[in-house]
């Protein structure tokens, strides 16, 4: 593993610790680890309703964890 891939995991389980909710943490991670997704990816994938995501990603969002780029949503480097 190169020394940048060590200081992404580190920042991507730095960000974990700090999120409360099980949901959140599932999503931010699944985007960490795919580089991106959609919301019909993440709602087939995550089996998370589409209501849930709605609530989860601009959360996630506006603590500066996520980004949408598009109709795409992708995990904003920790």
């Amino acid at each position: 593993m190169s020394a940048s891939q060590l200081e992404q995991t580190a920042g991507v389980l730095s960000a974990v610790r700090d999120i409360e909710s099980d949901r959140r943490k599932l999503v931010y991670l699944y985007l960490a680890v795919q580089g991106g997704a959609t919301l019909d990816e993440l709602k087939a994938d995550l089996e998370l309703p589409f209501l849930t995501l709605l609530r989860v990603l601009p959360d996630l969002r506006d603590d500066g964890l996520v980004a949408n780029e598009g109709s795409h949503w992708v995990a904003c480097d920790a």
